[in-house]
C-alpha cells in the first residue's frame, strides 16, 4: 500500500477547507412602520404599502394599512426602496364570490391617485437603515 506524503495530504486539506466558495450571506433586511396620511392629516384607513429594493426589482416585501392608517412591513431590504400605496381591494366587490377576497367591513375604501400603486409611478422613495426604520407617508 503506498504512502502518501504529509505534504500532499496538507496540500489537500488546505484546498478543501480555503479553496471553497464562501456562501453568500443573506442581504440585511429592516422591520419599517409608519404611518400613511391623506391630504389635511387624515389616515388612509387601510391599503398596502410595498418597498421595492431600488437596485433589485425582486427585493421586496408589504405590509397592510390599518384603519388608523399604521403599519408594519417586516422584511424590508435595507438600503433605498422605492415605495407604492394601493387600496384598490378595498372597494366594494360587484357580484362576489366566495372565492372573492372580501374587504375588512371595518375599512373605508377612499380614492387615491393610480399613480400611487406602481413604485415606478409613485415618486416615493426611502433609505432604510438598521434593523428597524420609521417611514410615514403623507399623500398629496
Amino acid at each position: 500500500m503506498p504512502r502518501t506524503s504529509p505534504t500532499i495530504l496538507l496540500t489537500a486539506l488546505t484546498i478543501i477547507c480555503f479553496g471553497c466558495e464562501k456562501k453568500k450571506e443573506a442581504d440585511p433586511t429592516a422591520t419599517v412602520s409608519g404611518k400613511v396620511t391623506l391630504p389635511g392629516g387624515k389616515p388612509l384607513p387601510g391599503g398596502r404599502i410595498l418597498f421595492q429594493a431600488a437596485a433589485a426589482a425582486n427585493k421586496l416585501s408589504a405590509g397592510d394599512i390599518k384603519a388608523d392608517g399604521t403599519y408594519e412591513a417586516v422584511g424590508v431590504p435595507q438600503g433605498e426602496c422605492k415605495v407604492s400605496i394601493e387600496n384598490g381591494f378595498l372597494k366594494p366587490i360587484a357580484n362576489p364570490t366566495s372565492a372573492d377576497v372580501k374587504p375588512d367591513p371595518s375599512l373605508k375604501y377612499v380614492s387615491i391617485p393610480a399613480t400611487l400603486a406602481s413604485p415606478e409611478t409613485s415618486g416615493l422613495v426611502t433609505n432604510v437603515t438598521g434593523p428597524t426604520h420609521t417611514y410615514n407617508v403623507e399623500l398629496k
